[in-house]
């Protein structure tokens, strides 16, 4: 995260560098295509990994922590400072398609591809958050639970819909069953 760069690593070997990133956090791959939230800058920039190019960067909200990839090709970005899930569509043009309020602090974030929902958690209300994410539409909240306090982390197992939550203020991991 404090290197500055994006190594692009095949077969154990780096093959190129992108030296354009002032602070790396999160990333999201589809296909050959990858995002790349700068924490520092505010920013998802986009890059065509199979021509080792950069295609653009965007503004990402207020302060985006997170990136995620979900099955329709699109990069759904959570902006923590922003108190919003920001969506994006790569296409031919990669743009914003939607930015969805969720206040009360979203951080981590899960996808789910077989049930087609995103997870977030909201670490200043203490609740999870289901986001439909299905068809080409905009993501619509399904339903919301409660957690266990400061949930940071989400991971979901996409056999199962199990959940699993965990909070470093609890020091604890939650298993949430569908």
């Amino acid at each position: 995260e404090f290197g500055g760069t994006v190594l692009v690593v095949e077969n154990g070997a780096v093959v190129h560098t992108f030296v354009d990133a002032t602070q790396p956090g999160g990333l999201a791959a589809v296909g050959d295509t990858a995002g790349m939230v700068d924490v520092s800058e505010n920013t998802l920039t986009i890059y065509d990994i199979k021509h080792r190019e950069r295609i653009v960067e965007l503004t990402a909200g207020r302060g985006p922590t997170h990136a995620i990839a979900d099955k329709h090709g699109r990069i759904a970005v959570v902006d923590t400072r922003g108190g919003a899930l920001l969506i994006y569509g790569l296409g031919s043009k990669p743009h914003q398609v939607a930015r969805f309020p969720l206040p009360g602090g979203p951080y981590g974030v899960a996808y789910d591809p077989t049930r087609d929902r995103l997870w977030v958690t909201l670490t200043a209300s203490n609740e999870l958050v289901e986001i439909d994410m299905s068809g080409g539409k905009t993501p619509t909240i399904a339903r919301r639970l409660p957690t266990l306090r400061q949930p940071n982390t989400v991971a979901v197992d996409s056999n199962t819909g199990r959940l699993f939550v965990a909070s470093p203020t609890e020091g604890a991991l939650e298993l949430i069953d569908p």
